[in-house]
């Protein structure tokens, strides 16, 4: 292969610019799962799976509303902590209930 010294052979290289933001930011999904198996744990006691199974709903929706990784973990611990609440108030209303009874 000949060339004239005026010919120059280039490839054109392009950069491929990609969105930085990674969407495997899952933190609030786990932060979701472990607030709502606190408040499914701690049903028994009477204002901790409520405190527990708020944040954990609140920090669940907030993370299915971003769409990141990890929403199966965030509907899972919406899920925990709504059943944790709903123990919590069943628990706390017996309780009530026993010791008017007496």
């Amino acid at each position: 292969m000949n060339f004239d010294n005026n010919t120059e052979i280039t490839k054109s290289k392009k950069a491929i610019v990609r969105n930085q933001v990674s969407n495997k930011n899952n933190t609030l999904a786990i932060t979701s799962l472990v607030f709502g198996i606190i408040s499914l744990i701690f049903c028994w006691a009477p204002i901790c799976p409520i405190i527990t199974g708020i944040i954990g709903t609140i920090t669940g929706f907030i993370s299915v509303i971003r769409k990141r990784d990890g929403s199966n973990m965030a509907i899972i611990g919406i899920v925990l902590s709504v059943l944790g609440i709903l123990l919590g108030i069943i628990f706390f209303i017996l309780l009530n209930l026993i010791v008017s009874y007496k």
